[in-house]
């Protein structure tokens, strides 16, 4: 933990600081946060509500077992949520002293048993990631990723539509 006194920073600094966390993300939102870039590259004139349409589709569509990531996702957000509300409310009661937790990254070393990264073309090793589920070595493989399986959905709805 490293603490400095608000006093000794830039006043924009020191507003970013102070500002409450943001509200953890429920699983839906995060899979529409997620999902709705993907949409509006295929569909760029596309309204909110007709992007708020199809991702309520793919939501509704999505199986227990594939939700469960987005759960899993909101409760490592709530976590996120708890820990800078405290420091927050320690900041803000402790007459602007913030506390921050320092995180090192550590360099990216595949560990024995890892898997290879699961979008198509790439042969990198996956990175342990919870967000991921330890099945991508980027954040770019994971856009790339949502986007092709995006648009075989997309495919598939259309075909539906034809037939």
């Amino acid at each position: 933990f490293t603490s400095t006194r608000v006093s000794d920073i830039t006043n924009t600094i020191m507003a970013q600081e102070l500002k409450p966390p943001q509200n953890p993300l429920s699983a839906y939102a995060l899979f529409f946060k997620e999902t709705q870039a993907s949409i509006k590259s295929q569909q760029p004139d596309a309204t909110f509500e007709s992007v708020s349409q199809i991702v309520e589709t793919m939501w509704q569509a999505l199986e227990e077992s594939q939700k469960e990531k987005y759960r899993k996702m909101n409760e490592a957000d709530k976590e996120r949520f708890r820990r800078e509300k405290e420091a927050y409310d320690r900041a803000v009661a402790g007459g602007g002293v913030v506390v921050t937790n320092t995180v090192k990254v550590a360099p990216v070393v595949p560990e024995p048993g890892t898997v290879q990264c699961i979008r198509s073309g790439c042969s990198n090793p996956s990175v342990r990631n919870v967000e991921w589920e330890d099945e991508y070595c980027c954040n770019e493989c994971v856009v790339l990723h949502c986007d092709q399986v995006f648009k075989d959905w997309v495919s598939e709805q259309q075909k539906g539509l034809v037939a």
